[in-house]
């Protein structure tokens, strides 16, 4: 399964295609213009489901699955939280995915931190009882915490890892969270204005054959968007890993 989440800057239609070339499983794609249906890019497994959330039909989130994977919206959803989405993933690897894009929503003091500690003490109930992944644009990183900030991204990353959750981008490269090398946003497209603010979190036992973690280079994307995409491989077997059966990013 490639779980991909990448912020595309609007106009997602015209760029649908590039983002397909990856040949995702699920895609997560903030800042989308309000799509219910999408043409079939070349390459890449027939589409599934489009599923799409918010009040501006400018600029929303929508989450796609390609092939064998079909997505329900969780029932308990609560729309509060708007664009921090629960949904039932059923396929090859079944799952409940949290879809993430994160806005202030008008409280200065909380800035993008404060809606994922909202979202968690209403979706926490859904990590007891089943597979959990969080995936999406947090819009954080340590270094943006203050120390007079009530709410802080250390916080959340350290909640999130109190119930097992752990960002795979993280493990899988053996840095800490305010150290990574690999960016994904880059401020007005420069190359040397970059920032990890894109993540996605899941327990050990969800991916028990192994992963890999991509992340797109800002000389491929910084045309289509401020954002690079985060690529995210679950190997369904050991044979699958060990085979290398991974697609170019």
């Amino acid at each position: 399964m490639r779980l991909i989440t990448w912020n595309c800057k609007g106009a997602f239609h015209r760029k649908h295609d590039f983002v397909a070339m990856l040949k995702p499983s699920i895609l997560i794609v903030p800042e989308c213009e309000h799509i219910n249906e999408i043409a079939q890019p070349l390459g890449c497994d027939p589409i599934r489901t489009v599923k799409w959330f918010g009040d501006n039909p400018r600029k929303g989130l929508a989450v796609i699955s390609y092939g064998d994977y079909q997505l329900e919206l969780h029932p308990s959803f609560d729309s509060k939280h708007r664009w921090i989405v629960p949904l039932v993933v059923s396929g090859p690897v079944s799952f409940n995915l949290i879809a993430v894009w994160t806005l202030p929503l008008g409280d200065v003091s909380g800035r993008y931190v404060r809606p994922l500690f909202e979202a968690f003490e209403t979706y926490k109930g859904l990590i007891s009882n089943s597979e959990v992944v969080w995936a999406g644009d947090f819009n954080a990183n340590f270094n943006f915490d203050k120390p007079a900030r009530k709410h802080k991204f250390r916080h959340f990353v350290k909640l999130l890892d109190e119930h097992g959750l752990h960002s795979i981008y993280h493990k899988s490269h053996g840095c800490e969270h305010g150290e990574e090398l690999d960016k994904t946003f880059y401020l007005y497209h420069h190359a040397d204005k970059g920032y990890h603010i894109d993540y996605v979190f899941t327990s050990e036992k969800f991916h028990p054959h192994g992963y890999e973690v991509s992340i797109g280079t800002h000389g491929d994307w910084s045309k289509r968007s401020d954002h690079t995409p985060l690529i995210c491989d679950f190997f369904e077997s050991s044979v699958e890993r060990l085979s290398g059966k991974t697609f170019s990013n």
